[in-house]
């Protein structure tokens, strides 16, 4: 090194000007509108293959009340995963869904929506226990919606 220059560390000071810059925000998605009204019009009109296993019928019917429940109600995905089947109030098509930061909200729900989700859960009902009781009269149990209660379905 030269004399009477102090020695720099370089590494630091790169590490503190990248620690210390300006970040980007987040930036919402590009979403192409056109291209889910297609998949939910496709969805709509798929019907099920004669032949195709329960489990495979269990899982077109689940993807398919996801995907409307996402798309129609513009759940973020976590939030739609915490959707409890005993909150979800089936006559006034509306159901409490927790958010960001464990806040409440309530949500709308159309019917069409509403009915791929009574399509899926009655065909899930054999893996919540066969209970002989409507799913939506179970509010008790704190089954997300999307996965099958380990108490009934090891």
């Amino acid at each position: 090194m030269g004399e009477g220059y102090a020695d720099v560390p370089i590494i630091r000071i790169n590490s503190l000007i990248k620690k210390r810059a300006r970040k980007e925000g987040k930036r919402i998605p590009q979403v192409d509108i056109v291209e889910i009204e297609l998949l939910l019009i496709f969805l709509e009109h798929y019907t099920i293959p004669a032949g195709t296993s329960e489990d495979e019928v269990l899982r077109i019917l689940r993807d398919r009340a996801l995907i409307f429940v996402l798309a129609e109600v513009g759940l973020r995905i976590d939030e739609a995963c915490k959707m409890i089947r005993g909150q979800v109030d089936w006559n006034a098509g509306r159901a409490i869904i927790r958010r960001k930061r464990d806040k409440e909200a309530v949500i709308r729900i159309s019917t069409r929506t509403m009915n791929y989700l009574n399509a899926y859960l009655s065909a899930r009902q054999r893996l919540d226990g066969a209970t002989g009781k409507p799913l939506m009269s179970l509010p008790s149990l704190p089954v997300t919606i999307w996965e099958p209660d380990k108490r009934y379905y090891p």
